[in-house]
């Protein structure tokens, strides 16, 4: 606090409660205030932590969109092989579509 309102706040206090009563509330006021600035964070403080809280954030993105990345791949090779596989099911289940491809081919006539 600073000396200006300290006084005041003593003078309004002593009318009050008397001289003890007054000091002994101004000087816990007075650490209290203190430790408060000891404990505030500072503008750098500040700074500082969002910087590293950028970075951070920055850091799990590229994180996540790599392993995005590597799931759409995994997902796309599972995809191309289920679709071979049914391809293969489908031409070996049903006469009809071995001729097509044959005639398509063009290996019978």
């Amino acid at each position: 606090m600073n000396m200006t309102k300290t006084i005041e706040l003593y003078n309004i206090l002593k009318d009050k409660i008397g001289n003890e009563g007054s000091m002994a509330i101004v000087e816990a006021l007075e650490d209290v205030s203190v430790k408060v600035k000891a404990e505030a964070a500072t503008k750098a403080d500040l700074e500082l932590l969002e910087t590293r809280l950028s970075n951070n954030l920055e850091l799990l993105e590229t994180n996540l969109t790599n392993k995005i990345d590597n799931e759409i791949k995994a997902i796309r090779s599972d995809m191309k092989l289920h679709f071979i596989v049914l391809l293969f099911v489908i031409l070996l289940t049903n006469p009809k579509a071995i001729d097509l491809l044959a005639k398509l081919l063009g290996i019978f006539k």
